[in-house]
């Protein structure tokens, strides 16, 4: 294993990192996600949650609109699938290494079969090493 000093605290190390992760996130959402389609889906289910409040009075426009409803939450749900697929594999990554999840407890919380799991930590780990190959000061075995 090799270990990285970047000359500072762990807990301080890790607030850079993990505000870098984040904005990285949200930018793969935003190249695999297609926006105006999202923007129109999400304008669908706030204009059929306002035909409830509209239409209180009448069950069979209720009704209509639960339905519409969960049509427009199932297309908000399929645009979300790409982006969902794409960021499985840091999500596999820090919950495995950072946060000590056994690979089980990871398959099990992204719904993955442990096989993926493990095929995408593999992955994860080996383009880490190279981005982070710059840094590495000190390689210590232990």
């Amino acid at each position: 294993m090799t270990e990285i000093d970047l000359g500072m605290p762990a807990l301080a190390s890790l607030v850079p990192i993990s505000i870098l992760s984040g904005i990285g996130m949200l930018l793969v959402f935003r190249r695999t996600s297609d926006q105006a389609a999202v923007r129109l889906a999400k304008s669908l289910v706030t204009a059929h949650l306002l035909e409830f409040r509209l239409f209180m009075d009448e069950p069979r426009l209720i009704l209509k609109a639960q339905r519409d409803l969960i049509v427009a939450n199932a297309r908000f749900l399929k645009l979300m699938l790409r982006p969902l697929l794409v960021l499985a594999l840091p999500m596999a990554l820090l919950l495995a290494a950072m946060e000590g999840h056994t690979l089980e407890e990871v398959a099990a919380m992204l719904g993955l079969p442990i096989g993926t799991v493990k095929s995408r930590l593999f992955v994860g780990r080996k383009k880490l090493a190279e981005k982070l190959q710059c840094y590495v000061t000190n390689t210590k075995k232990r």
